[in-house]
């Protein structure tokens, strides 16, 4: 039995999951991630984008096809059934989906998002839909210098804290040349050509760290300058809603007015920019510099 910990929860689990980081063996566990023969879901199947979800009491199930089944009970335990043939293709759901899942029956807001910490105890994000460049930017902001909380997925806590998420990211090669790490010495993602493990350093605030900006990541022109346009309030509400990692989790948890307040409040709380950047590999460096700057700026 070992612990493990991301976005601010404790887990105890026999599975093997470097994605998720030790936590101390006396830590008192949230949540249990177990094994489970899960064959049998209840009732019908809802089918949602790439998966099959039903809401069942305090439980929610859903089918990977192929990779998994996955049971999420209450916000304390995940259980998970891989299908044989779909080797460890389950584990990115898990600690993507599911945990975001686990995080909505806990009251907590899943957003696509990723964090770096710009000074002690304060973190900024920057968010946007998948294919943005929200991994290559962490890399390049991890490359100033700036601890990364989290990648991809967010989870914020009541208070408005950021917790650190997992343990490793997933970078292109040509990502990691151009923050000074050899793809070499890396273990390589099977699902993806040229794609790596990126292991972080220990965990740079376990006790969070307070948002207080987010970025919404939207395209410019390869030539064009970096950007900063701040949101009027129903704008930026609109705009967190559409970060909800996962949405159909709201309403297939009945948790849609719920994500609504949370959305809100969190645009009335804190600045809300969208940040035009270039696509442009050569000015990722640039990119991320101008928004550590903006961010200090803001202080």
């Amino acid at each position: 039995m070992s612990f493990r910990r991301a976005h601010g929860i404790t887990f105890r689990t026999e599975l093997d999951l470097p994605d998720l980081r030790p936590a101390p063996s006396a830590a008192r566990a949230d949540a249990d991630i177990a094994l489970a023969d899960l064959s049998e879901a209840p009732g019908p199947t809802a089918v949602q984008g790439a998966y099959r979800y039903v809401s069942a009491g305090d439980d929610l199930w859903f089918e990977a096809p192929g990779v998994a089944r996955y049971r999420i009970s209450g916000g304390r335990r995940l259980q998970v059934d891989p299908d044989p043939s779909g080797g460890r293709a389950w584990l990115p759901i898990l600690t993507g989906t599911a945990l975001a899942a686990l995080a909505v029956q806990r009251g907590l807001l899943p957003l696509h998002a990723g964090a770096v910490e710009v000074e002690q105890g304060r973190a900024v994000a920057f968010g946007g839909p998948s294919g943005v460049g929200k991994s290559t930017l962490a890399a390049a902001l991890l490359g100033l210098g700036l601890p990364l909380l989290t990648d991809d997925l967010l989870v914020l806590h009541e208070d408005g804290r950021v917790f650190p998420g997992l343990a490793r990211i997933k970078l292109w090669r040509d990502t990691l040349e151009r923050i000074g790490v050899d793809a070499a010495s890396l273990e390589p993602v099977l699902d993806a050509r040229d794609k790596y493990f990126l292991p972080l350093p220990h965990a740079p605030r376990e006790d969070g760290a307070a948002l207080s900006v987010l970025y919404l990541l939207a395209d410019a022109a390869a030539d064009a300058e970096p950007a900063f346009a701040r949101l009027p309030f129903p704008e930026a509400a609109a705009a967190v809603l559409d970060l909800v990692y996962r949405p159909e989790l709201l309403p297939t948890l009945n948790q849609r007015a719920e994500g609504f307040r949370q959305a809100t409040e969190l645009a009335r709380a804190l600045p809300v920019f969208r940040y035009t950047r270039p696509r442009n590999a050569a000015r990722i460096g640039e990119s991320a510099e101008r928004l550590a700057a903006h961010a200090a700026e803001l202080g």
